[in-house]
């Protein structure tokens, strides 16, 4: 262990880069205000932020999605001026999250690939609202934060199988999503702005999960591709 004077927030959990070496930034459970329990959840989300920049050619991609859309730096991945109060943009949004969450409530496989296809309709409608260059912004979050959502939350299913605090949590989370979603239709777009990409984007890792299961391996090649995977697992 090394010990040096505290320089980062108690509070803070995050993922990021110590001369070179992907680390992870992380209080206490008593300084987040959280149980055991969620903050190994909240643990294994930052530990998938950590895998991904580990990747090869990650961080690359990164600078390539900032250039793409004329910034610079890391800033923009906080503040792109999304077209969040669009009247157009945040009505396809709102058709999104409906046709979200008929996907995560449905219980019968063979009409994965329908509610998908439907899905898919609204999320080009958003596309074509937002224009192409903010567009990729949208691609860009889903990539980032969207898959570590869903993946905090896989991750704590597989780990609740040996510990019932880890998996109350995970159960918890997968709920909150359909929460989450019917508070971005009462509260809007330009309420969420770039959360809603988060919930959006652990949905559309959940509908690529049922619909193509190898789309891992595709992730690891091509990160912010979620929307190519998904045209594609649906033909």
């Amino acid at each position: 262990m090394q010990v040096r004077n505290r320089q980062l927030p108690v509070d803070l959990a995050a993922a990021t880069d110590l001369d070179g070496q992907p680390v992870i930034q992380i209080g206490l459970p008593d300084a987040l205000e959280s149980s055991r329990s969620e903050w190994i959840v909240t643990l294994l989300h930052e530990t998938f932020h950590q895998y991904q920049a580990s990747l090869p050619g990650y961080l690359n991609a990164v600078s390539a999605a900032g250039r793409s859309l004329g910034q610079q730096g890391t800033q923009w991945i906080l503040s792109y001026p999304f077209p969040y109060a669009d009247p157009k943009v945040a009505a396809a949004f709102a058709d999104m999250n409906g046709r979200a969450l008929a996907f995560l409530a449905n219980q019968r496989p063979d009409q994965n690939r329908e509610l998908a296809v439907a899905y898919l309709a609204a999320r080009r409608s958003a596309q074509t609202a937002a224009g192409e260059a903010a567009w990729s912004y949208y691609e860009f979050q889903v990539g980032q934060e969207g898959v570590a959502r869903w993946s905090e939350l896989k991750l704590a299913q597989i780990a609740g199988r040996t510990d019932k605090g880890v998996a109350a949590v995970a159960a918890d989370r997968w709920a909150a999503l359909s929460t989450s979603l019917r508070a971005m239709n009462d509260q809007g777009l330009s309420v969420w702005k770039r959360g809603s990409f988060y919930v959006l984007g652990a949905v559309e890792a959940e509908m690529l999960d049922r619909l193509a299961p190898a789309w891992q391996h595709h992730y690891v090649r091509r990160p912010f591709s979620i929307g190519d995977q998904l045209d594609a697992a649906v033909g």
